[in-house]
């Protein structure tokens, strides 16, 4: 338990731009970003379920997000994370 409410979860929703990774209809990965539209963007709560986990979907999902045409006006995208060295 993250200890956030759903309220706060539906807000902080709202209020970014979110990528959701679907198997069929399941949802196995999100990330959303958070930004100004204009010059910086801050890519967050990126996760892949675990069973999916070590097959490239990770990888793929922020490659979808930095791709999207909304992104390509950012100058900075930033990401933290001490679990994807191969970022």
């Amino acid at each position: 338990d993250s200890g956030i409410d759903i309220e706060t979860v539906s807000v902080s929703i709202q209020n970014s731009l979110c990528f959701g990774l679907l198997d069929g209809t399941r949802q196995i990965g999100f990330a959303r970003l958070v930004t100004d539209f204009a010059t910086f963007g801050y890519l967050c709560d990126v996760y892949v379920l675990n069973d999916y986990q070590k097959s490239g979907l990770g990888r793929w999902l922020i490659e979808c997000c930095h791709a999207h045409p909304l992104m390509s006006r950012l100058r900075r995208i930033m990401l933290v994370t001490d679990s994807a060295p191969w970022l």
